[in-house]
């Protein structure tokens, strides 16, 4: 088993929420179940495995599920540079992941499910944490805070309809090295904080 100790590093957090079939699942219940949302828990257990596996096989560590969200982190033990870019490939394969579900239930006349994803990457404690009794491998500190900001910034940014929004901080941005494909919306002021990012 790997062994971990806390300590402070520039890891990528990763927020990810599944949003609107949720509030048609409860306020129109269909004649038959979405096949992608368990009525009590949010997203359906095989949509979680899918949106967990794309993160585990980028290295990711998915911390927790929270009703329909999903918190992973990178914990930049080889460089942060690599935390960034796993986390915005684990970001496109899950966008894939879930349009390729979308087509699925599409076909049998279900409306799409949409996600919003935040990636930021900064300063953040990682490591055992807790109480005695009650320790777990988990990132804390405002980076946390940030990623899922921008998750919640996703709705005001991107267009009604959108089925995936994927917002990376700048932060994020420097360590990518050109890889991908991006698109600047500017600086923004996001919801409990000071400043622009």
């Amino acid at each position: 088993p790997r062994s971990y100790r806390l300590g402070r590093s520039l890891p990528s957090s990763m927020f990810v929420t599944a949003i609107s079939t949720m509030s048609w699942h409860f306020s129109k219940p269909p004649p038959t179940a979405h096949p992608l949302i368990a009525p009590t828990t949010g997203l359906e257990p095989n949509t979680i495995a899918s949106v967990a596996a794309c993160i585990e096989s980028e290295n990711g560590i998915v911390d927790k599920f929270i009703g329909d969200s999903v918190m992973a982190f990178w914990d930049a033990s080889d460089s942060d540079e690599e935390s960034a870019v796993q986390a915005c490939r684990a970001s496109l394969a899950i966008a894939k992941a879930i349009a390729e579900d979308n087509q699925r239930v599409g076909e049998k006349g279900f409306p799409a499910i949409a996600i919003r994803i935040g990636i930021h990457t900064g300063n953040a404690t990682v490591g055992n944490i807790g109480a005695v009794g009650r320790i777990n491998y988990t990132i804390i500190g405002d980076t946390v805070n940030v990623s899922q900001r921008l998750e919640q910034l996703g709705k005001i940014i991107y267009p009604l309809g959108t089925t995936t929004s994927i917002l990376i901080s700048g932060d994020t941005a420097a360590k990518l090295n050109g890889e991908f494909n991006m698109v600047s919306v500017g600086r923004r002021f996001l919801k409990g904080r000071t400043g622009d990012i």
